[in-house]
């Protein structure tokens, strides 16, 4: 893989990220209104929209693709990248995949000694 292959894979997924984020605000806007959550959730605290997140998810897929790019040495023109070298980072990813939807069931099936074990956990 090359550096131009990787840009297009990153251009589709910032992409992807921006338009599955701002299709759920829109979707959340004409259905109840976009949520806001309070610090510590308490309604005397500061809250923070999710509208904040139209503009911190695509900032953070894009940083993540350019760190990953320059991880893996492919900021020099004409690098190319074979396959084995992607192996850790796709570890890294269905790794952090498998967390999140770990915290996420727990979270649906209101399991929250689980789900704040694996709150903690992510500091380490």
């Amino acid at each position: 893989m090359n550096q131009t292959a990787f840009k297009k894979i990153g251009v589709a997924i910032v992409a992807s990220v921006t338009v599955g984020i701002w299709v759920l605000l829109i979707w959340e806007h004409y259905h109840g209104g976009v949520p806001s959550h309070s610090f510590m959730a308490r309604a005397d605290m500061p809250s923070i929209s999710n509208w904040w997140g139209g503009l911190l998810l695509p900032l953070l897929a894009y940083f993540s693709i350019y760190r990953i790019q320059k991880r893996l040495g492919l900021m020099d023109e004409g690098k190319v990248i074979s396959l084995q070298q992607l192996r850790p980072v796709l570890f890294l990813f269905i790794g952090g995949l498998l967390y999140a939807s770990a915290m996420a069931y727990c979270f649906v099936t209101n399991n929250n000694d689980i789900n704040g074990i694996l709150f903690q956990g992510l500091l380490l």
